[in-house]
């Protein structure tokens, strides 16, 4: 997206050898260790059978680190002994074990709305900003701080998606945009 805006050859040339060499670093750190291996996917695994207990309501918030244990895998407590799990470690997975699949379900409704927004107003750095957000929390708790930048950017996409003093005439937009 960079590339497109410049223009000039070198600035061009500038933003893909960037473009080139984040590939580049993010592939040789995943060759190494990928995030998804070791104890995340049987956490994440274990974290399934627990929100699959509990699919409507969930268990609420701030009760992982409670509730977890009781459906922690033998081979993920053997593997892991001294690990205490306080959050599945991927802001999709905690919400629906804390909130059930309605929460799940306006979450992802909510990143969907700005990412929508962005595009629409055709801003490619806020795209960026939601994709990278997304991706980040695919491997974080979500937690307050996390959650707060988050939604504020989805806000901040949403708002600027519409004119001043018109109402949004997109149904989502006005769900999240500020009037």
């Amino acid at each position: 997206a960079l590339a497109r805006m410049e223009t000039g050859r070198i600035g061009r040339g500038a933003a893909r050898a960037a473009a080139a060499l984040s590939l580049a670093g993010l592939m040789a750190i995943c060759a190494r260790k990928p995030p998804w291996a070791g104890p995340h996917r049987q956490l994440w695994r274990d974290t399934l059978s627990m929100a699959a207990k509990r699919p409507l309501a969930g268990y609420g918030p701030e009760v992982f680190l409670a509730r977890f244990p009781y459906f922690e895998s033998k081979s993920l407590a053997r593997a892991h002994p001294d690990t205490v799990y306080e959050s599945p470690r991927n802001a999709f997975l905690d919400t629906l074990a804390a909130q059930g699949v309605p929460g799940l379900l306006l979450l992802c409704g909510l990143c969907a709305t700005g990412l929508a927004a962005a595009w629409k107003r055709r801003d490619i750095w806020l795209v960026a900003a939601l994709a990278a957000g997304i991706v980040g929390l695919q491997f974080s708790p979500f937690t307050l701080p996390t959650a707060v930048l988050f939604l504020a950017t989805i806000g901040l996409a949403a708002g600027l998606a519409e004119k001043p003093g018109v109402s949004p005439s997109n149904p989502l937009f006005a769900a999240v945009a500020p009037i």
